[in-house]
């Protein structure tokens, strides 16, 4: 189904324009004017309409004029004639007056939206924004930034249409627009859903849907549930999915019919919400061959092809004519099914759009065939091809002429590789030739060398024979020379062993101090770590894994309550024993400044925000020319035990939920806090729900890093997260030692290389 975006929008805006005001006021006095009847129920917009026509014929000023076809053109609920009005008024407007040129326009952009032709409507409404903008009207601003990402979306620019709906989030997340933020939420999902990335599109309306349940805003909440069928709709296989669907859609038309609106936007939702629970119960009749199905289908199908017909609609009226041909195949009426979408023909045209327009040649092409009409049925199929070949454009016929290029050039690397294998071969078997008879020639110089050798030496033999008592007596003399230096050299090294011991006892006794000083800060840090008694009354079913390379630590972990948020967070500095230490104290004062309040705990990666700059700031000195780059890595993880949800934010790290014997890794970011060679400009704040029994485990890299065994391997995350997964249905007393005991059979007698922190909390 279409976008409703810009129906939304006019209905949010309209509230708080002086025009409305001004034309209601007028309007209301001619209703005055107007005879009634105690048993008659009148329609207000319709009324406002004919009120205004009226008005027209009266002589009038031209910008009184351009006012009332401004309001016609936003009243009317007939898509042609909403183009019309506005047109009608710019013709009328003077140039001064900009804010009612852009009300025309952006109406006219919306028109266009609503015929499926966004690249003739973006103009408008590009137009209509800059014109709020020289006039800083922030609500205007965002709405259009909001409809500006409906195009951008039709028209495949996915960099603006992400720019435009972050733009107006800003905007309203600024002002604490709870109701325009969940509007934010829907348009993502309404863009997602187009796109079929159905599981997005579905946590974008959930979302939409808490906002609008805090705000008690029903009706737009009741769409919410339209559109959560829609995208159920879109992508049920199965029966139960089926169920699922169907009890979303009845949720939202019981609301609509409760609330009772006569406002467009709600009234065209429900019907279109009729035409997709027609679809859903001729899915659910074909499955379990229920004709009382059926028989719901036809009632709900025909509410709304009547309005959609009578409103205009034709696109949606086509689509949700396509169910009423299921409901015709599902009664073996192939011929009434054919008539009717040969009926429908006279809703297509030249502004159709291309899958559209396949999508319907298909459904008669499967009309045809069931009447036994294979010639036509032929024709349609070739008529649904040309369709598909026109909707390939030029960089689909780039990416196929690439595809091919490569090919050709993988074979003509295969066939050079195989070229000089070949000639490898030969130069190796010519080579192997050339060394053997190198070998054979050098061993017969050998054998020559070899004998004449023993002959000289057979002679030299003699003479050696007479110079060896010469040698003996004048190496007695050298080695009694040597005796006596030894002896010299032996009084040295006794002298210099007595300074070495005395210098050996006063460096023990500075270590003696050191170590001393060492084990007085670490209880400094032991103190201003969290205490287990404290993570216990926050987290009673948790444990911490705390062990330290050296005396001091970089891994620090810390537990607090911001509001009804009950926030852990794991963190691992650069290096480890004193530097760590250092760092670890510089973080612990940097989050006691930062991670406050409740609005902090809802927004963890603006809190790892501050402490990057808190950090950078903090070490700006540089020495000799060389930045320090230090920092840490770091989680914060920010429990809701009434919603069940869980805030979370990560920097370099990663965190695991271990549900149902599953790992579920939690996204995050790379970056460190603190300098970064591909820094972004910010931490991703997160969400995810948990579950009662989950076990939330984060952690530094010491465990995943340690080496183990003779081949020193390292222990590697992926045997970690398999440990975590193997031990967390067991009690949390127990999990630490079982994971004590594993690192320390791991290492063998390798050392521990750097500090060891995981956290365990069970929800």
């Amino acid at each position: 189904m279409d976008s409703f975006y810009g129906n939304n929008m006019k209905k949010n805006r309209r509230a708080r324009s002086v025009l409305r005001h001004f034309v209601r006021m007028v309007c209301f006095v001619m209703l005055l004017m107007m005879p009634t009847s105690g048993s008659a129920q009148y329609d207000e917009e319709r009324y406002t309409l004919d009120s205004l026509q009226k008005l027209i014929k009266v002589e009038s000023s031209d910008s009184l004029l351009a006012k009332y076809y401004c309001y016609m053109a936003y009243t009317t609920d007939n898509i042609d004639s909403c183009i019309k009005y506005a047109f009608k008024s710019l013709e009328l407007i003077k140039d001064t007056n900009s804010i009612l040129i852009a009300d025309n326009t952006e109406y006219i952009a919306w028109a266009y939206l609503m015929k499926d032709d966004a690249r003739t409507g973006l103009p408008y409404l590009l137009k209509s924004t800059s014109i709020y903008e020289r006039h800083h009207d922030t609500d205007h601003i965002a709405y259009n930034y909001r409809f500006l990402a409906n195009f951008y979306a039709k028209l495949n620019q996915n960099d603006s249409m992400t720019y435009c709906i972050n733009k107006a989030m800003d905007i309203n997340l600024q002002k604490r627009d709870t109701a325009n933020i969940a509007q934010c939420y829907v348009e993502l999902s309404e863009i997602y859903s187009d796109k079929k990335c159905y599981a997005e599109s579905e946590k974008y309306l959930r979302n939409a849907i808490e906002l609008d349940s805090l705000s008690n805003n029903t009706l737009e909440y009741a769409r919410c549930y339209y559109r959560l069928g829609e995208v159920y709709c879109n992508k049920a296989k199965t029966l139960d999915e089926y169920f699922t669907t169907m009890n979303y859609l009845k949720k939202a038309i019981k609301i609509f019919e409760e609330e009772n609106s006569s406002h467009a936007l709600y009234v065209y939702s429900k019907h279109l919400a009729f035409g997709d629970l027609a679809n859903i119960y001729i899915k659910i009749a074909k499955e379990t061959q229920n004709k009382l199905y059926a028989d719901s289908c036809f009632t709900y199908l025909k509410t709304s092809l009547d309005y959609l017909i009578e409103t205009h609609d034709f696109t949606n009226a086509v689509a949700v004519g396509y169910t009423y041909f299921e409901y015709m195949k599902y009664h073996k009426k192939y011929k009434e099914g054919l008539e009717f979408l040969l009926r429908q023909k006279k809703y297509i045209n030249e502004e159709t759009t291309i899958p559209k327009l396949r999508e319907y040649y298909d459904k008669l092409r499967e009309a045809y065939y069931l009447v036994g009409d294979y010639k036509n049925a032929y024709e349609c199929i070739v008529k649904s091809m040309e369709y598909h070949d026109a909707s390939l454009n030029d960089s689909s016929m780039l990416v196929l002429a690439t595809l091919k290029t490569e090919q050709a050039m993988i074979m003509e690397n295969y066939k050079r590789a195989h070229d000089e294998e070949v000639h490898f071969l030969e130069r190796r078997k010519l080579k192997t030739t050339i060394i053997l008879l190198c070998v054979v020639l050098v061993l017969i110089c050998l054998l020559v060398f070899y004998v004449s050798r023993m002959l000289s030496i057979k002679r030299r033999n003699n003479t050696i024979l007479m110079l060896k008592n010469e040698i003996l007596n004048q190496q007695k003399s050298e080695i009694e020379a040597q005796r006596d230096e030894i002896e010299s050299q032996k009084n040295e090294i006794e002298l210099q062993k007595n300074i070495i011991t005395e210098q050996w006892h006063e460096v023990e006794a500075v270590n003696i101090k050191l170590i001393h000083s060492i084990n007085y800060a670490q209880r400094i840090q032991r103190a201003a770590l969290s205490k287990i008694e404290e993570v216990k009354e926050l987290f009673p079913d948790s444990f911490v894994f705390y062990c330290p390379r050296d005396i001091v630590s970089g891994d620090f972990y810390r537990c607090l309550r911001c509001g009804k948020y009950a926030v852990m967070i794991t963190a691992d500095c650069t290096g480890h024993g004193i530097p760590g230490g250092f760092l670890s104290m510089l973080g612990l004062s940097g989050l006691k400044e930062f991670m406050v309040s409740e609005y902090d705990a809802e927004n963890p990666g603006t809190v790892l925000d501050r402490m990057k700059i808190f950090i950078k700031s903090t070490l700006v000195s540089s020495l000799k020319g060389k930045i320090m780059d230090d920092g840490m890595d770091m989680t914060i993880c920010c429990y809701d035990f009434d919603k069940m949800v869980m805030h979370y934010a990560i920097a370099a790290q990663t965190a695991y939920i271990i549900r149902n014997g599953n790992a579920i890794k939690l996204k995050g970011d790379s970056m460190p806090v603190g300098r970064y060679v591909r820094e972004t400009d910010h931490f991703q704040s997160l969400t995810a729900p948990i579950q009662k029994g989950d076990m939330v485990y984060t952690f530094s890299d010491g465990i995943q890093d340690q080496p183990g065994g003779r081949d020193k391997r390292k222990f590697l995350q992926k045997n970690l997260v398999a440990l975590l997964v193997s031990f967390a249905d067991k009690p949390t007393d127990e999990q630490p030692q079982i994971l004590e005991e594993k690192i320390l059979a791991w290492r063998d007698t390798n050392p521990q290389i750097d500090d060891m922190t995981l956290v365990g909390i069970r929800v």
